[in-house]
């Protein structure tokens, strides 16, 4: 698997509020990013996340059941190589605490497009 996740969700709430949340359900506290790819970032250890507020998908993606305007944020979990199995447990752990926050559609991805686990 590769050495990094995406979680691709909705949001009823304001983006302090989620950004709130996020942090929360991860134990970290995001800050504002000045990475080019990122609008938020928060570090714990040797796990990194990184929050974009626009996914840059235009279209749904129906074939792999990819609703992209429907979930606008991307919240990207990265570590070591090693880290695989640590980071997707976290990812399956998360996709639980936003749906039942009501952060959906949320699909919990790698390689893009290689669905992990999804909340409707």
């Amino acid at each position: 698997m590769a050495d990094y996740l995406e979680l691709y969700f909705g949001s009823p709430d304001n983006i302090d509020t989620t950004v709130e949340a996020l942090g929360e359900f991860l134990g970290v506290r995001f800050e504002l990013s000045r990475m080019h790819y990122a609008d938020y970032e928060a570090h714990d250890g040797r796990r990194h996340y990184d929050l974009a507020l626009d996914n840059d998908e235009e279209e749904d993606d129906p074939a792999d059941d990819m609703p992209f305007t429907k979930m606008p944020y991307v919240l990207t979990l990265r570590g070591d190589r090693d880290m695989d199995a640590e980071l997707e447990e976290i990812g399956r752990e998360l996709i639980r605490q936003v749906q039942q926050r009501g952060y959906v559609p949320a699909r919990l991805v790698y390689a893009t497009t290689n669905v992990l686990a999804k909340a409707n």
